[in-house]
Formats: C-alpha cells, sequence, structure tokens
C-alpha cells in the first residue's frame, strides 16, 4: 500500500520547485488557473489557512484528488499513466466546483476598514474611573457594572445610581473608614451617611467612616472638594486637608488642596466655617476664602464663579501664570508637563475652556490667546515652549 501523503507536501514541493510538469499542470487545474504567479499566493494563502477548513466533504474530496496526484508520481505506470490523469481531470473538476465557494468565502479579499489615526492632541480627558477603598484595603471599580447595593466585607450599607454613591447610617460601634478617589475628569458625587453631600473633582479623594458615631464628624480630603455639610450642632463636622482643620457651622464650601497650586483654599458659599492652623483660626462669611500659604494664612474675597465653574464642567482663569492652568490642564487629560522654556511658566492668560472638549481645543484657544506660545503632544507629554515667529 502506498504511504499517504499530506496536501501539504505538494504545495510544498511547488515551493520549493520540485514538482514535475504533470503535478504541476494538476495544480492549475485544481487551483482554477493558468497564471504561475497567481498559483503560487494561492498556494501560500492555502498553507497559512491550512487548520481552518471549510466544508468537510469538500476537504475529503480535496484529499482524494491530491493522493491520486501523487500516487501517479509514485506509480508511473505506462499503460495506466493516460487513463489515471482523466480520472484526475474529472475528480479536479468536480472538487474545483464543490470548494470553489467555499474557497472563495474563505479567501475572499477583504474591504479596507477606515480607521481614523487619532491625531497626538486628540486626547479626550482622563476616564480611569472610580475607586472605592474598603475596610481590609479591598478595592472596588465603581462603574455601571455596580449600580444599586454595594456588597461591603465590612458591613456598610452603600448604593450607586450613574456618578453617585450614597450611604445610609448604620449602628456600628467602632465604624470603619472607606476612602473614595475620583480618577476622572467628571465630578463625582457622594452622600454620607448623615446625609451630607461631597462632589469630588479629578485627581481628588475623602476618606470617611462608613457610619457616625460619637461627638463628632471627621473627614479627610486630598484635591478639590465641594461640600454640603448636613448641620447637627450635637455633631459637628471637621474636615482635615493638609495642616489645616475646617469646622462646619451649618456650611455649604470648597476646598481646594492640590499639592501642585501655589496656595490651599477654602472658600465659603453658605453658612459659616472656621478654618484653623496651628495658633491661628479665621471664621469666614459668605463669598470670602482663606488663602494659605506656608508662610501665611489671610482672608480674601472670593471669585466664585471662577472657584465653582469645575461644578459645571468649565475652568476659568483670569490673569493667571500658565503655569497653574497646565497644571490643571495636566490633571484634567492625566498629562505630563515639560517646560521646553521655562519662561513661559510666568506668561499670564484670561479666559475658560470647557472640559469636556479634546485637549487639542484647549491647546489651540490657548495658542489664540496667547500668540508667544506653542505646544507639542507626544504620547501623554505635552511640551510648552515659546513659539518661533517668522
Amino acid at each position: 500500500m502506498a504511504k499517504q501523503i499530506q496536501p501539504e507536501f505538494l504545495y510544498r514541493r511547488y515551493l520549493s520547485g520540485d514538482c514535475t510538469p504533470e503535478e504541476l499542470a494538476a495544480l492549475f487545474r485544481y487551483f482554477g488557473t493558468a497564471d504561475e504567479t497567481a498559483l503560487r499566493g494561492l498556494i501560500e494563502t492555502e498553507l497559512q489557512a491550512s487548520e481552518e477548513t471549510t466544508a468537510s466533504v469538500a476537504e475529503e474530496q480535496k484529499l482524494a484528488v491530491l493522493k491520486e496526484l501523487i500516487d501517479a508520481r509514485i506509480r508511473p505506470d505506462a499503460g495506466r499513466y493516460y487513463h489515471l490523469w482523466q480520472r484526475i481531470a474529472v475528480a479536479a473538476s468536480v472538487l474545483f466546483i464543490l470548494s470553489a465557494g467555499g474557497y472563495f468565502l474563505l479567501h475572499k479579499p477583504t474591504v479596507p476598514v477606515q480607521v481614523a489615526v487619532l491625531k497626538p492632541e486628540d486626547l479626550s480627558p482622563m476616564n480611569k474611573g472610580v475607586i472605592l477603598t474598603m475596610g481590609g484595603g479591598k478595592r472596588l471599580v465603581l462603574n455601571n457594572n455596580h449600580k444599586g447595593t454595594i456588597q461591603t466585607a465590612d458591613g456598610a450599607k452603600a448604593s450607586q445610581s450613574d456618578e453617585a454613591l450614597t450611604y445610609e447610617q448604620t449602628a456600628s460601634a467602632e465604624p470603619v473608614a472607606h476612602t473614595l478617589t475620583n480618577n476622572t475628569a467628571n465630578k463625582y458625587s457622594l452622600t454620607l451617611a448623615d446625609g451630607t453631600e461631597v462632589f469630588l473633582d479629578a485627581a481628588s479623594s475623602i476618606t470617611y467612616p462608613v457610619a457616625f458615631t460619637g461627638k463628632q464628624r471627621k473627614v479627610s480630603v486630598t484635591g478639590q472638594v465641594y461640600l454640603k455639610v448636613k448641620h447637627n450642632t450635637a455633631m459637628p463636622f471637621y474636615v482635615a486637608v493638609a495642616d489645616e482643620i475646617i469646622e462646619d457651622i451649618g456650611t455649604e464650601f470648597n476646598i481646594n488642596a492640590y499639592p501642585d497650586e501655589s496656595a490651599l483654599k477654602t472658600t465659603l458659599v453658605e453658612g459659616a466655617v472656621k478654618v484653623s492652623r496651628k495658633q491661628q483660626a479665621i471664621l469666614l462669611q459668605p463669598g470670602e476664602e482663606v488663602v494659605a500659604t506656608n508662610s501665611a494664612m489671610d482672608r480674601k474675597p472670593a471669585d466664585l464663579e471662577k472657584t465653582l465653574a469645575w461644578l459645571q464642567g468649565k475652568q476659568i482663569f483670569n490673569k493667571e501664570p500658565l503655569e497653574n492652568i497646565m497644571n490643571r490642564i495636566a490633571r484634567i487629560y492625566d498629562v505630563q508637563l515639560v517646560w521646553v522654556d521655562p519662561e513661559t511658566k510666568k506668561m499670564k492668560f484670561g479666559g475658560s475652556f470647557d472640559r469636556t472638549k479634546k485637549l487639542s481645543t484647549v491647546l489651540n484657544f490657548l495658542r489664540k490667546v496667547g500668540p508667544d506660545v506653542d505646544f507639542a503632544v507626544e504620547g501623554k507629554t505635552v511640551k510648552i515652549f515659546k513659539k518661533k515667529h517668522k
């Protein structure tokens, strides 16, 4: 009995230049072409797709035809040779008709898909998700998969809907603390167990007890947050930020405590707050703010429209150094800054931009209002330099 040889054997004989004229003719008939360049391409494609199949019947018939071709090569009987090739031709013709549809379905040219290539500046605002860190350090990414009640191992009762997380007060002798971190460019809303509402800006966090007990309520924050405190005279509300303590006296206020800002600002919108640091304390009235640097803590009139613009998805600046503006842009779009020409840091700008737009829109706006500055974006890095005028 002749040894069975796989179809790939004959393909490779052709590609190596070892096919006989008869084998070559059979391959031309089998693939339905008389063009040797086309034949080579078809064979190479067939080898690449050897692990894929069309209909099983067609595959079996193809194998039978190739086996006959191979048998003809290894049994060159002159008396039967002519009749054998007639049988092969008929079988190959039938096989070609049966398998043509499947072959061309498998190997049909694909229509090129038009894929939009993003320009380097077309970065969208940051969207790394909102992270809830629970007791024991367990972390949960809050997204649409967690709408409704959130099950926590530490017994807290919370529920999520859209861009908001709400806690319920539970009886607990020693309530655990959770930390909520907003790694998106949109504000995220949190309602504490006592009903206090908190809004977190990009790259901001708050650490809080899941339930309030005892004689006071205390939370700590980083970044920028807006609080609408549920007033309770019997249980005052304190916010720890950096080295300051802010005490609520029936209040709505904003805290901007980003480490790359020039000062820590506490701005009062409604009610009253007392801001304390070391031996100094300032009691604010609505429309005032405390501006604290390393060396001083001062009371000043507040620009509420500018301070609270982030809650409306806007960024407003009035004769501010470019360094401050670019630091905010870096947080919103999660990019690194490289100051090619450091003197551009002190250039001052005024205006506003929509924080939901692409980075290119913001940079083009700055190019227009600041004709001496330009930008180059490489991946997640923004280079800032002086524009070279012609």
